[in-house]
């Protein structure tokens, strides 16, 4: 009665779950906190939330008009989705020129490009007349004639050429960003959606109304190509794959189940009786989760389909040795110590991987877990008070088969595996690893082609590799930046990276702007301006007015600047407070030598070079030599209990198939070049789990007949549910799917090794 009314709540908690899913789906979800200080995840985190909500997209078409008239469609139409988008950029209108305008051209005698910062370093005056009186006269510096008495050194025309450009090189044309090829023209815009928009299945919802909108404009205009990007489209991917592979598993694993239920046992209680451990081992899982994380992830949901094949485990030797003693024999006595040890080695082995601090597989452990306990206690509650039918059945054939290959294994065999298994030791040591956290992301290839066409053409900045820094106030941050500038171009002339953009490109700190604009003045006030002045036909009032206009100039602040899209990337690079300090990130493009970047930035304070890839790469390998002595320290453990329970000798033949499994399984990804990492590991563990659970059957049964049946019943849905793991896209998934059916097979074959003499004797 107390199962029923624990499994009654958990049902309504899964029906609330179920209609207000909280389900995850992106890789920033899977992967631990790595960054060693507030300021450095504060950049990560706030980088990433900058991008995660940004999609990007390029219109091609043969001419220029029909690729801008293109583009203008799809905005206009990204737009009509209120409740998807906050903003949509195709155009840089007007008004925000303006603004940026009124904001900077003020500001021009103290804001200066790099060029002309490096002639105030070195004190130069001649080198900005003689430029000046050449442009004057050439006549195609685009400036108006108009504004040439107010910037008559053409800085403020310099200043917008060096800033970074954030589209590559795209130029704005009609108040378009546009690339024109020999063949094809591009234009590009793009969009912010609305926050929490991508998250769980909000990401789905846009990438669907994103591809019918591009879609229909495909249709009814004359486009070479449409491409786009963002964290998004992955995340709607990866989420539909996950809903695929869970539906594939999840039904294989269970087709399987009811597959072997009819064939072994022919009769549809046991078939109805089976699937009811399944699901409240599954629903009690999904409600565990959720309350100890409060959401699930997408690949833990497709781990859990796999749970399906290990779940029927208790139900197989609970109607196994119902079907050999018949009804008058109490099964649940006859099963319960093995299934109880079974049970209990198992949920050890998946509570094992709350070690690695990876919340994907914490997520896991604990969904596995509470799924075996749910399951184990329902056959405990539930089973002994299920009608059964009374009848008398003959044994299925494969009763007898196996019964034939348990008692074929005699003591010889013992040692003959021993000695078959001491090459596969002997190249355990030649193992190779491969630790990269890539084996966590799917593979999306047409995703990734569109990724890298839009990157080739606009020149993208790395996400997960850039520099971040940190001062007392605003002003010390601005200058430890431009400190930071000047060796990161150095790097640049020297092909050790492709471009940087920072912050104070766009305003910089409040000392070079005044060196700046004293030196300004100065130059104003030079002999050599006066020839300038003279091709100019300036009189003397007219050199006033430019003096005063210069003493008068304004000192911008970040903080001052207005928010617009011509500025909305520069400000997102400043953090803000973060503590005590005030933060930034400078971010990095073409990245060719990462270790440049760590000599150069070495002796300045508070800076930090930030590679996720390596950084979280580093703890998978760090991981992967602890997850490789827990699974050393796991068999110690488990012989220690074994032999205390059974004596040395009995308990280390127990233990001898699963040791056995996992040297052979090692040695053989050695032999075979197969490159290891966490999740290998992490996979022996579970192999350890299930297949002492095996050995441990066969140690608390004197039935071999109905142990050893339910055992290769067992083994075979497990494989099954794994099997169909290993055939995932996610790379990790297939890791630890194909590593754990392979040792379950191993582990079921070997499992008769663990029987004594004497029971061979029988």
């Amino acid at each position: 009665m107390a199962w029923m009314v624990f499994m009654a709540v958990a049902v309504v908690l899964l029906i609330r779950f179920v209609a207000n899913p909280i389900v995850k789906t992106g890789i920033l979800d899977l992967i631990p906190i790595t960054e060693n200080t507030p300021v450095t995840q504060a950049a990560y985190n706030a980088l990433t939330h900058a991008l995660e909500g940004r999609i990007v997209i390029l219109v091609a078409a043969p001419k220029k008009r029909e690729a801008i008239r293109g583009a203008d469609t799809i905005a206009a139409r990204l737009n009509q989705q209120k409740d998807l988008f906050s903003s949509v950029t195709c155009r840089v209108d007007d008004r925000a020129q303006k603004a940026f305008f009124d904001t900077f051209f003020p500001a021009r005698w103290s804001i200066l490009s790099p060029e002309n910062r490096a002639r105030v370093l070195a004190n130069k005056s001649q080198p900005f007349v003689d430029n000046a009186i050449q442009r004057l006269y050439a006549m195609i510096s685009g400036v108006p004639s108009s504004l040439i008495a107010e910037d008559p050194f053409f800085l403020f025309e310099d200043y917008l050429s060096s800033l970074p450009r954030a589209a590559g090189d795209f130029t704005l044309e009609d108040n378009h960003l546009v690339l024109e090829g020999e063949q094809m023209s591009w234009v590009l815009l793009s969009a912010t959606g609305k926050k929490g928009v991508f998250s769980g299945t909000g990401a789905v919802t846009m990438v669907s109304a994103v591809d019918g909108i591009i879609e229909k404009v495909r249709q009814t205009q004359p486009l070479h190509d449409v491409v786009w990007t963002g964290m998004a489209r992955y995340g709607a991917e990866a989420s539909s794959l996950a809903q695929r592979e869970i539906s594939i598993i999840g039904t294989g694993s269970l087709f399987g189940v009811i597959l072997l239920l009819l064939l072994a046992f022919a009769d549809v209680r046991e078939l109805v009786y089976g699937v009811i451990p399944i699901a409240a081992g599954l629903v009690l899982a999904i409600v565990a989760t959720v309350i100890v994380f409060g959401y699930v992830h997408l690949i833990t949901l497709v781990f859990g389909a796999s749970l399906v094949g290990v779940c029927i485990d208790y139900s197989f030797h609970y109607f196994a040795h119902r079907l050999e003693n018949g009804a008058g024999q109490d099964t649940l006595s006859k099963v319960l110590p093995g299934i109880t040890l079974g049970m209990i080695t198992s949920v050890v082995g998946y509570i094992a991987l709350l070690v690695a601090p990876f919340p994907g597989l914490q997520q896991m452990a604990i969904f596995s877990a509470v799924g075996l306990v749910g399951a184990y206690s329902t056959v405990l509650c539930l089973f002994p008070c299920l009608p059964f039918s009374t009848r008398l059945r003959r044994l299925p054939r494969a009763w007898q088969w196996v019964q034939r290959f348990v008692d074929a294994f005699s003591p010889r065999y013992f040692a003959l595996a021993i000695v078959a298994a001491i090459p596969f030791a002997a190249a355990i040591p030649f193992l190779h690893a491969d630790d990269d956290v890539r084996l966590l992301r799917g593979e999306f290839p047409v995703l990734e082609a569109e990724e890298r066409i839009i990157s080739d053409k606009s020149g993208g900045f790395d996400k997960s590799r850039f520099v971040v820094l940190w001062a007392s106030t605003e002003e010390a941050l601005a200058q430890k930046e431009e400190q930071l500038l000047t060796r990161l171009t150095h790097l640049k002339s020297l092909g050790k990276i492709g471009d940087c953009f920072s912050a104070s490109q766009l305003v910089p700190s409040l000392k070079v702007q005044r060196e700046n604009r004293a030196f300004m003045i100065r130059l104003a006030k030079s002999a050599a301006a006066a020839k300038l002045y003279g091709h100019m036909g300036w009189e003397a009032a007219d050199r006033n007015a430019l003096l005063h206009r210069i003493n008068s100039a304004p000192l911008l602040k970040f903080g001052d600047i207005p928010q617009l899209n011509i500025t909305a990337l520069f400000s997102r690079l400043r953090l803000g407070r973060v503590g005590k300090d005030v933060a930034s990130v400078v971010l990095l493009r073409d990245i060719t030598d990462p270790m440049a970047i760590q000599r150069t930035i070495a002796d300045i304070g508070q800076t930090r070079y930030i590679d996720k890839v390596a950084t979280v790469s580093s703890v998978f390998t760090s991981y992967r030599h602890i997850a490789s002595i827990l699974v050393a320290l796991a068999y110690a453990v488990i012989l220690v209990f074994l032999m205390f329970r059974y004596g040395v000798k009995r308990g280390g033949r127990i233990i001898a198939p699963p040791m056995l499994t996992a040297l052979i399984m090692l040695g053989g990804m050695s032999m075979l070049q197969i490159h290891v990492n966490i999740f290998t590991f992490l996979a022996l563990i579970i192999v350890l789990a299930i297949g002492i659970d095996y050995t441990l059957f066969f140690a608390e049964s004197d039935e071999t007949g109905p142990t050893g049946f339910a055992i290769a019943l067992s083994g075979i849905t497990t494989m099954l549910s794994f099997g169909l793991l290993a055939l995932s896209r996610n790379p990790a998934l297939k890791t630890f799917g194909g590593t754990l059916l392979v040792g379950i097979l191993l582990a079921v074959v070997l499992s008769p090794l663990s029987r004594t003499l004497e029971e061979n004797e029988k």
